[in-house]
């Protein structure tokens, strides 16, 4: 049998493991990535048109197949977090012309970024995942969040 003292050392070290060895790491995969957006290989608006869509196509799926083409349910709010991105550079520009504001705790927003017309909380959470899903593929460090009404 194993120790409790000994399991938690050992899931501990392999945590650390997973976890990069530094914030330096991060930063660099991220400027790489901003590097390529920057050079014109990618730019904020396509980007964004391909993460809007997603995100319309999860919402309209999870309403169809779960709600019954209803909103009923639980309702509340959700939007996308980026981590990372000030709005004084100039990919946080383009990203506040593509509808991002300032987070009052860190980075930036975008509400409702699935642009569904209903309230149900787990229809809303599902455009925004998706959305996220498409800036994390960009290397944004980006998350879905929501809250209930």
């Amino acid at each position: 049998m194993i120790s409790t003292e000994r399991f938690q050392n050992n899931m501990w070290r392999n945590i650390d493991d997973i976890k990069p060895k530094s914030k330096k790491n991060i930063k660099c995969k991220l400027e790489m990535k901003m590097l390529d957006i920057k050079s014109g290989e990618y730019s904020i608006e396509t980007i964004h048109a391909e993460a809007t869509a997603a995100a319309r196509a999860a919402a309209e799926k999870y309403f169809t197949e779960k709600l019954g083409g209803r909103d009923q349910y639980a309702c509340g709010f959700s939007w996308v977090t980026v981590q990372g991105v000030r709005l004084n550079t100039k990919i946080g520009k383009a990203m506040a012309a593509a509808g991002f504001q300032k987070s009052w705790s860190r980075g930036i927003y975008l509400w409702n970024p699935a642009s569904m017309p209903v309230q149900n909380v787990d229809c809303l959470y599902a455009g925004a995942a998706a959305y996220a899903a498409v800036l994390q593929g960009y290397g944004f460090d980006a998350y879905a969040e929501s809250r209930l009404d």
